[in-house]
């Protein structure tokens, strides 16, 4: 049943997170994906090597994704106050 919660809150996000920009969009759906399989990951996994690696990446993609999300909203000229709003959300 809690796996049925969690996608359904991935499925939600998904959609909610969808702003038209293939790029962002793309990098949501991968990003709720791997943490959707970090959170299906048995809890006796959680000290390997191969969680570690899969926690290690999705920091690194966060990483550039949040610098897209940056440079796209400059490249729109949004208003220096609603992008620093935005990267300190993220934080």
């Amino acid at each position: 049943m809690e796996h049925l919660v969690q996608q359904r809150l991935a499925e939600e996000n998904l959609v909610s997170l969808e702003i038209g920009d293939r790029l962002i969009d793309r990098e949501h759906e991968w990003l709720l994906r791997c943490l959707q399989h970090l959170l299906d990951t048995p809890e006796s996994l959680h000290g390997r090597d191969e969680f570690f690696d899969s926690l290690g990446q999705l920091g690194t993609e966060l990483s550039r994704h949040f610098a897209h999300e940056k440079a796209l909203m400059k490249s729109l000229k949004m208003p220096a106050d609603l992008v620093a709003e935005h990267v300190k959300a993220h934080l």
